[in-house]
């Protein structure tokens, strides 16, 4: 019978043998990482500390990933694992599917993206999903280069320059009173604003937002305000990002969009109604 402690051994041993040997110790490898966290016999932040001091030596696979969720492996160790490749060749940049969705880049997210030391590769792929909201000048061009930046993406922002997407907020309403349109009344059902706290206390289904993991690398955290428009059903039909972190909106928009309030009524008519969410992202410790 092979011992419990034996693969947590070979786990952990170029860890440990470290300090006994000049050369540097050897990444884990996928049989080693599967079998440590079949058996458990280290705690998450222990391995992801292994993992970010010594990195592993394959790239995470779609069906490495599933076998790691089917052994019970805590996200954060799966996330260490595709963050901290060492074998020969950088590690692939993440598909564009997996970065977050959300309006045109601006130049201030684009040199906060570089100071954070994120990839070049990862820029590059979210500016081709997402464009870039202003215009490429020499000025532009330094702050980008000065920020850490290369000629790549400085190209690529010249050719994926996009218009933002403006959207007037609602004018302001007083609760429980229809909005005016400016229009002749229609067979619709009545418009009316209410404030965030007031229609928060009718919410009857509430699906928490995930914590997008880009932001989780950056350390983005933050608030996310948004103008939401309920139907007379009490479904969201409309929302529109008012501010906050844009690496955040998506998965706050995508949450929201779930939401399911009490009807509220207008001389006992469904009314349709304008409200504002907040919604919080805190990076756990």
């Amino acid at each position: 019978m092979i011992p419990r402690w034996l693969p947590l051994w070979l786990f952990l041993a170029p860890a440990l043998l470290l300090p006994l040997r000049a050369q540097p110790a050897k990444p884990i490898d996928r049989a080693g990482l599967m079998e440590a966290v079949r058996l458990r016999g280290l705690g998450t932040a222990e391995m992801v500390e292994i993992i970010r001091e010594i990195g592993v030596d394959f790239r995470l696979r779609p069906e490495d990933e599933q076998e790691l969720a089917r052994l019970g492996a805590d996200p954060r160790l799966i996330e260490a694992v595709r963050a901290n490749y060492r074998g020969a060749g950088p590690a692939p940049p993440p598909a564009a599917a997996e970065l977050p969705d959300g309006p045109p880049l601006s130049r201030e997210q684009v040199v906060l993206i570089l100071q954070a030391g994120v990839e070049h590769a990862v820029l590059l792929k979210l500016i081709e999903k997402r464009g870039a909201a202003f215009a490429m000048n020499r000025e532009t061009a330094a702050a980008i280069l000065a920020a850490g930046g290369s000629n790549a993406i400085v190209g690529a922002v010249a050719v994926s320059q996009r218009e933002p997407a403006a959207a007037a907020a609602p004018p302001a309403q007083a609760a429980g009173q229809p909005a005016p349109s400016g229009r002749a009344p229609s067979s619709g059902p009545p418009v009316v604003r209410t404030p965030g706290p007031e229609q928060a206390r009718k919410l009857i289904r509430h699906t928490p937002p995930e914590y997008p993991v880009m932001a989780s690398r950056m350390g983005t955290s933050g608030k996310v305000l948004l103008g939401v428009r309920i139907g007379a059903d009490g479904r969201v039909i409309g929302i529109q990002v008012l501010s906050g972190p844009s690496l955040l909106s998506s998965s706050a928009v995508a949450a929201v969009r779930s939401w399911v309030y009490e009807p509220t009524l207008v001389n006992g008519v469904p009314a349709e109604v304008l409200t504002e969410v907040e919604v919080n992202f805190t990076l756990k410790k």
